[in-house]
């Protein structure tokens, strides 16, 4: 009886350990531009619009992150993050304002607990210089255009290349991307210590079942 106790103890085990790791490997990264930081441009309001089905989502997400490459040349500025509906208006994040100064090179900011309700359809990102003296968000020199603006909410006019602004989401079912580019977001390194578990406690299972007294 005590050995079949540890075994159903160990099989609990690996059920949630299993539960983590496929939803960390779950989140998809959303991005129009290429990688490729060709140079920044120094409006003060740069964004990013994101349509879901160019990426093959028929559903809701959750946004969870937003990634964006900053550069400066002589004062680090801080920068104010936002989140739109597709209106490019209506703000969905963030209350209060989420500042912060970032370092030159690429920027990540955790949106995954002021981001509760889905989104559908279409979504802005966009970020905002406060101050404005000798730095810009990055953008690349190819890919597909058509995605990324200046201006600011209610004003936003059409930017000749991409940002390198990104978007981390729980995906949906997805059928592929059509006009974007869909990353899988690499977490095996963060979560390497539940796959060890999983050999462990598999080990420890098999022990337990070819036990004599079993």
């Amino acid at each position: 009886m005590r050995s079949m106790r540890v075994l159903a103890v160990a099989v609990l085990a690996v059920v949630l350990a299993l539960s983590a790791v496929q939803s960390a490997f779950a989140a998809t990264e959303l991005a129009y531009d290429n990688g490729s930081f060709h140079g920044a441009d120094g409006p003060n309001w740069g964004a990013v619009r994101f349509v879901l089905a160019d990426f093959g989502f028929s559903g809701s997400v959750r946004l969870l992150k937003v990634r964006f490459y900053f550069f400066f040349s002589q004062v680090q500025e801080p920068v104010r993050i936002h989140v739109y509906a597709s209106d490019g208006v209506t703000p969905l994040c963030c209350t209060p304002n989420l500042d912060q100064t970032p370092s030159s090179g690429w920027n990540e900011i955790d949106l995954s607990s002021r981001m509760s309700a889905p989104i559908s359809g279409a979504f802005y990102v966009a970020r905002e210089i406060l101050g404005q003296v000798a730095s810009g968000i990055g953008h690349d020199n190819a890919g597909s255009v058509g995605h990324s603006y200046t201006g600011g909410p209610g004003a936003w006019t059409s930017y000749d290349g991409n940002f390198m602004i990104r978007a981390e989401v729980d995906p949906v079912q997805a059928t592929g991307p059509v006009g974007g580019v869909l990353t899988p977001v690499n977490k095996l390194v963060v979560f390497a210590p539940y796959l060890a578990l999983l050999g462990v406690v598999g080990a420890v299972a098999v022990i337990v079942w070819k036990r004599p007294d079993n």
